[in-house]
């Protein structure tokens, strides 16, 4: 389908069924039409902390950023999604200056030099994944389910949670789709 590759964001319409998808702002880390894709949601955080979770393992008790929901599948699974590119063993590029790994290690990195450069934008702690099998993103695309849509690496990250949809609806100039009977009020003539 055209527009879908990796590096790419999916934009939720409503209603997207489940309250993971509702509003949700997705980066593709992986697409193939012969293989199906992968996504992050990148605007649902939760309220546990990084040093509630992987604190005393690598010595990240200080650190009190959310941990985020990436996706429904596989939340054992958890994955660092960052813009310092300028760090050894950085993981792997998604789209420009957002990378992508899943190791402890690149966490214990990241949240280190996040510290002495403490921009609140320069990563994300996430658990799980969105995945569809081959041709089933297409055919939700096709019904109306989620716009494709180009969202820069800093709208992705800098956005606080809370305002990522409203900001890649308005960037992407797409129609906000109104509630039911949210015209009734109205008239035609």
């Amino acid at each position: 389908m055209k527009g879908l590759r990796k590096g790419v964001s999916l934009v939720a319409h409503q209603p997207v069924s489940g309250p993971v998808f509702a509003r949700s702002v997705i980066v593709l880390i992986d697409y193939s039409s012969s293989r199906g894709a992968t996504g992050l949601v990148m605007n649902k955080p939760t309220p546990l902390r990084i040093g509630e979770l992987v604190g005393s393992m690598k010595g990240l008790n200080f650190r009190h950023d959310v941990v985020w929901i990436a996706g429904p599948v596989q939340p054992e699974v958890a994955w660092v999604v960052h813009n310092r590119g300028d760090l050894d063993s950085s993981g792997s590029l998604i789209r420009d200056g957002l990378w992508l790994g899943g190791d402890l290690q690149l966490l214990t990195n990241v949240a280190h030099a996040s510290a002495r450069d403490p921009a609140p934008s320069s990563f994300r702690f996430m658990r799980g994944y969105a995945g569809w099998s081959k041709g089933q993103l297409e055919d939700e695309i096709n019904e109306g389910s989620w716009d494709v849509v180009d969202l820069e690496t800093e709208t992705l990250l800098g956005t606080p949670a809370e305002d990522l949809w409203d900001d890649a609806m308005a960037r992407a100039e797409l129609p906000f789709p109104l509630p039911p009977n949210s015209l009734s009020g109205f008239r035609s003539n």
